[in-house]
C-alpha cells in the first residue's frame, strides 16, 4: 500500500469514528431529554411538585 493510500485510509477511518462518536453523542442527548421528559411527567401526575398544581389547572 502506498504512503498516500494509507493516509487516505486513517483519514477515512478518524472520519467515521468522528461520526459514530457525534452520533453516539447525539443518542446519549436524546436518551437523557428522554428520561427528564419522564420524570417530568411522573412528578405532574403524582402532585409532587406542589408549585405546578396551578399550572396543570391553568392549561
Amino acid at each position: 500500500m502506498s504512503e498516500d493510500t494509507l493516509k487516505s485510509a486513517m483519514l477515512a477511518d478518524r472520519r467515521e469514528q468522528e461520526k459514530r462518536a457525534r452520533r453516539l453523542a447525539s443518542y446519549a442527548k436524546l436518551e437523557q431529554a428522554a428520561e427528564a421528559r419522564h420524570d417530568v411527567q411522573d412528578w405532574w401526575t403524582t402532585g409532587r411538585i406542589q408549585s405546578l398544581q396551578p399550572l396543570r389547572v391553568a392549561l
